[in-house]
């Protein structure tokens, strides 16, 4: 998913809910260290923290966005290649899962990664690239309540450090037991699985034919999944 940290949202309802950076001198302190260095987002008149209550009141908007620690990401449109990537991926799941109770489900669509049927007040609200579940009882009208079987982020130049860092550790602390991240532009897929509580990771090149531990019996031929995405002339996703 490529982020954005502009104000690129076009608002469907009420003007109370426009989106632009914080006011100056906003007290940055709570800020997480990975986003230290880029400029702080608010929505209408409430500044950051956010949180899964807030998320539930903001409208309908033309584009997606997520809260990361408490932090509002406006999600940009995905190149064509990133895409292309993307919907192939997509397309080797879907016809695997035809007729199975597991299901696929790709960007945007709402996972609340922790949630508490006590307590609304998590500040992790995500959308990934294509995500899979076994249980579709955890769905709601908002999305997915609950850590995801198996999640696939696809990097750009503006999300390296949330999808490699951030998402990785709390993928990871979730309980998402399968991570992938595939690089457009190094033509690279980590691989993450979840054992005790961590995540073991291992790479692949862009020739590989990579195993779904979670789907028993596929495997991604990611030789076919670049070259069908790639454009003459265009970058591999950049």
């Amino acid at each position: 998913m490529g982020y954005s940290w502009g104000m690129g949202f076009q608002k469907r309802a009420n003007q109370e809910f426009l989106i632009r950076e914080v006011d100056p001198g906003y007290n940055r302190d709570w800020v997480p260290a990975w986003a230290k260095d880029m400029p702080i987002l608010k929505i209408g008149d409430k500044d950051p923290p956010y949180t899964y209550s807030d998320w539930l009141e903001w409208p309908l908007v033309e584009g997606k966005m997520e809260i990361l620690d408490g932090l509002l990401v406006t999600l940009a449109a995905p190149t064509p290649v990133h895409a292309g990537i993307e919907g192939n991926i997509y397309g080797l799941i879907w016809t695997y899962l035809r007729g199975k109770t597991d299901k696929v489900y790709s960007a945007p669509c709402a996972v609340r990664l922790f949630p508490n049927s006590d307590k609304i007040e998590d500040d992790m609200t995500v959308q990934p690239d294509i995500f899979v579940v076994h249980d579709i009882t955890k769905f709601n009208n908002e999305g997915y309540q609950g850590a995801p079987d198996f999640i696939i982020e696809i990097l750009s130049p503006s999300n390296r450090k949330q999808d490699v860092l951030v998402k990785f550790n709390t993928y990871q602390r979730a309980g998402v037991g399968e991570y992938w991240i595939v690089d457009p532009e190094a033509q690279t897929i980590q691989v993450n699985i979840l054992e005790k509580g961590k995540y073991v990771v291992s790479m692949y090149g862009e020739d590989a034919k990579v195993p779904v531990a979670s789907l028993p019996g596929l495997e991604i031929d990611f030789a076919e999944v670049f070259a069908n995405a790639a454009i003459p002339g265009l970058d591999s996703g950049l």
